[in-house]
């Protein structure tokens, strides 16, 4: 996708054997394979770079030398400067995956009727701390990304927002990709996993936990090691100095082996009493053909552990069940545009709120605000948003 860019642009500026040649190089790169994109776990081969938006490289390409769309054509615009700090220790320390998301310029119902996307910083907990510092929550991310690029470019990204990022590099592994297609629902994506999952124990001391009042991470980090032992022992220790664990239970296994070996590290951290976040999609593909209703999928969740547990329905709104209180909450009415993230916005408004001691389904209905932000713009949120209106106390 990037060399698509670069063929366009190079055709733009009327250097066309340039082009030409770039456009050669993608399109045998394509044809090829690439060993950095090899499942290491398996030894499966997951392809060349992310077949999707590869070709969609080669179809821009294309159009470019063809003179298609160069009227309309604008180099990609350079990262803005608008950084912003947010002082004091943190928050919040969030821990698991940072990838590249490659999402759809237009909305689909699956990749393969998709050709051309748009580069974003992505990972559930990265969307989430760049949310929580656009409420003006202070917020530490801990993750791994490939000592290249585009490791460069998400850390980037995720600094400009008032992050606190501590990322490890890999030298071996190139940084984790996702396509997903842009969609008003559930949305059709694939991951390309390799650096993300490369979590230390170093990455995460005591030092740094204790300083925080939350600790969050997510069942995807969850599902590969190594990172599954880094942060279940960080999970284990930040609980023994008092803080609270916090769990986006968004495990999405591939076979029946691989959900046992998630169930049982989602028992791991349930017995630590989180706060937990979760929709009925997110329970059906971690318990299978146990999944039940949704008021029975949070109960059962609460008798693993679990002191507070939200179930996101989408429009239809949420369920909060905690100790002594069990409440729905409505969304907030929204033309949806873009429902990538959205799940993330909601529990970063949900936590903004739960750090103020707001009430479950207070801390819900800001969560619900934070999302309708999100479902009605394509692409992340802006650097700040009315944090205020958010949590409903301006």
């Amino acid at each position: 996708m990037v060399n698509g860019w670069w063929v366009a642009a190079l055709a733009h500026a009327d250097r066309t054997s340039d082009a030409e040649a770039l456009l050669a190089r993608t399109e045998a790169a394509n044809a090829g394979v690439f060993p950095e994109y090899l499942d290491a776990e398996q030894g499966e081969r997951l392809g060349t770079t992310p077949l999707a938006w590869s070709a969609a490289g080669v179809v821009l390409g294309r159009a470019a030398l063809q003179g298609a769309g160069l009227s309309e054509w604008t180099a990609p615009e350079p990262p803005s400067d608008s950084a912003h700090e947010i002082d004091g220790p943190p928050s919040v320390v969030v821990a698991g995956e940072v990838l590249v998301d490659f999402i759809t310029t237009e909305t689909v119902d699956d990749l393969g009727a998709a050709a051309l996307f748009e580069r974003h910083a992505g990972g559930s907990p990265a969307n989430l701390a760049t949310n929580l510092a656009r409420l003006g929550v202070p917020v530490t991310l801990v993750a791994t990304v490939g000592d290249d690029s585009l490791g460069r470019f998400v850390t980037r990204e995720i600094e400009r927002t008032g992050v606190a990022a501590r990322m490890g590099t890999r030298v071996e592994d190139p940084t984790s990709v996702v396509t997903v297609a842009r969609s008003a629902g559930t949305p059709d994506f694939a991951v390309y996993r390799t650096a993300d999952r490369y979590l230390t124990p170093d990455q995460l001391p005591d030092r740094l936990l204790r300083q925080a009042r939350v600790f969050h991470t997510s069942g995807f980090a969850l599902s590969r090691e190594p990172a599954r032992a880094t942060l279940l022992d960080a999970a284990r220790r930040a609980a023994r100095l008092g803080v609270t664990i916090s769990i986006d239970i968004n495990f999405a296994p591939r076979s029946e082996a691989r959900r046992l070996e998630k169930q049982d590290a989602a028992r791991q951290i349930l017995a630590l009493g989180p706060l937990v976040k979760c929709s009925h999609d997110d329970l059906a593909r971690l318990w299978g053909a146990d999944a039940a209703s949704d008021d029975a999928a949070a109960d059962r969740l609460v008798d693993l552990g679990a002191s507070l547990v939200c179930l996101t329905r989408g429009p239809d709104g949420a369920l909060v069940v905690w100790d002594g209180g069990r409440a729905e909450v409505d969304a907030e009415p929204v033309d949806a545009v873009d429902a990538t993230g959205a799940g993330d916005a909601f529990w970063s408004g949900f936590l903004a709120a739960w750090l103020g001691g707001q009430t479950p389904p207070d801390c819900a209905r800001a969560g619900a605000r934070m999302a309708a932000l999100k479902l009605a713009r394509v692409g992340p949120l802006p650097d700040r948003v009315d944090a205020a209106a958010v949590l409903g106390t301006g």
